[in-house]
């Protein structure tokens, strides 16, 4: 699939970053392989504001990807509100084609937690991007 012409626009209205007591975070995507990574650096631990969720659902919208991938290997833990966002992408990805969403880099913690709170339906964990590109290729 063709990316649009304002990809760069696309994606940098899906950007946000902020600081807080738990230090700095930042959420941007990148279009890779025709697939739309989320990319999560630190931990956020306020919500996020309406502008940043518009421009991600605008992003599917436009690219219809019919792969997603989450990178958390900028994080280390994952609190409730990023939880909440993760399962936000992942209901975007669902609508778009995609039903189960890579996730690559995550801690045994991270991984843990997604385990034991019933969300490996929605993701599926290895350990690397390359892994994540194998298994969206054994998929098809």
């Amino acid at each position: 699939m063709e990316p649009p012409a304002h990809l760069a626009q696309l994606l940098q209205a899906a950007t946000f970053s902020t600081s807080s007591h738990t230090g700095p975070c930042s959420l941007s995507h990148i279009w890779r392989d025709d697939c739309l990574h989320l990319v999560i650096k630190g931990s956020a631990s306020t919500n996020f504001p309406d502008e940043f969720t518009d421009a991600v659902e605008q992003l599917f919208h436009q690219l219809s990807p019919k792969r997603a991938a989450i990178d958390l290997t900028g994080t280390d833990h994952l609190p409730s509100v990023m939880l909440a966002f993760l399962v936000f992408f992942q209901k975007h990805a669902a609508e778009h084609g995609c039903p189960q969403v890579a996730l690559y880099g995550a801690n045994a913690r991270i991984t843990t937690m997604i385990r034991m709170i019933g969300m490996t339906d929605f993701f599926h964990s290895v350990p690397t991007a390359d892994d994540a590109r194998r298994w969206f290729a054994s998929q098809t």
